[in-house]
């Protein structure tokens, strides 16, 4: 079911027009984690207003989305081995100083690599970007944290990646505490939860689970950045977790979320 997801999302990103920068704005109020997984071409304007407290963005893509709004970070994605070769020159014209790695490689779909694969894309295209440009680089990400994969890969590839993005679906927040404790012992590195979210369908329990995981991952040091999961319809992401409306306005949950959880 999953992979379906992710092929809505995959087509839908091909549809997003890009921009070259990805400069923030800051504003003192924002929260420096939390973040807007973006799955469809639907306006950022509501995450961007005064009332949000969200920072960054990311689109599953190396490039910028255009007229995003300046108080949002861009942080970049490269999601497989397809357009790897056109990667520096994406990265130069997003002028992005973070670069998410590939997405669910372990998946039999068109982002499927081996660890060996993936060493050997990594170190011909991702590792220069962090020793010439200094961009800093979020390992692969696998999906609900198994880690298996992502364990064979830092046995090859050591010392390759500066922090550890997971994804994790359930229900109880402290197993998603859970998943984000494994990840940074395993690796000793900082953690990104770059898609979490309740898939309970009471919708008193999503906005409650909402509360509660947002308190619990602004609290823990080495979780660096999240982003809820998503940025788009339920209709379109297949649970009932959506931040918005069939109008691109924010639902409920959404404006929830850019409240910081409240």
């Amino acid at each position: 079911m999953f992979a379906r997801f992710l092929q809505l999302f995959l087509a839908a990103s091909l549809e997003i027009p890009l921009l070259a920068s990805s400069t923030p704005i800051a504003r003192a109020d924002m929260n420096p984690k939390l973040g807007i997984s973006y799955t469809k071409p639907t306006s950022l304007e509501a995450a961007g207003s005064p009332s949000s407290v969200a920072s960054w963005y990311f689109n599953y893509l190396p490039e910028a989305i255009q007229d995003a709004p300046g108080s949002l970070e861009f942080v970049g994605m490269q999601s497989g081995r397809n357009g790897i070769q056109q990667l520096t020159d994406q990265v130069e014209r997003s002028g992005l100083k973070t670069l998410l790695g590939f997405y669910q490689p372990e998946q039999k779909n068109n982002n499927y690599l081996d660890p060996r694969q993936a060493t050997e894309l990594w170190t011909q295209y991702m590792l220069p970007l962090r020793s010439q440009k200094g961009i800093r680089l979020g390992a692969p990400v696998n999906f609900n944290c198994d880690l298996k994969w992502l364990q064979e890969f830092n046995n090859m590839c050591r010392d390759c990646f500066d922090f550890v993005p997971v994804i994790w679906f359930g229900t109880e927040v402290s197993e998603l505490v859970q998943c984000t404790r494994r990840a940074q012992s395993l690796f000793g590195h900082p953690v990104w939860v770059i898609e979490f979210a309740s898939l309970s369908e009471d919708a008193i329990e999503v906005s409650s689970f909402m509360s509660g995981a947002l308190k619990a991952l602004d609290g823990l040091d080495y979780v660096e950045r999240y982003a809820w999961f998503a940025y788009g319809t339920s209709e379109n992401i297949g649970w009932d977790s959506g931040l918005i409306n069939e109008d691109a306005s924010l639902n409920s949950l959404g404006q929830q979320y850019i409240n910081g959880g409240q």
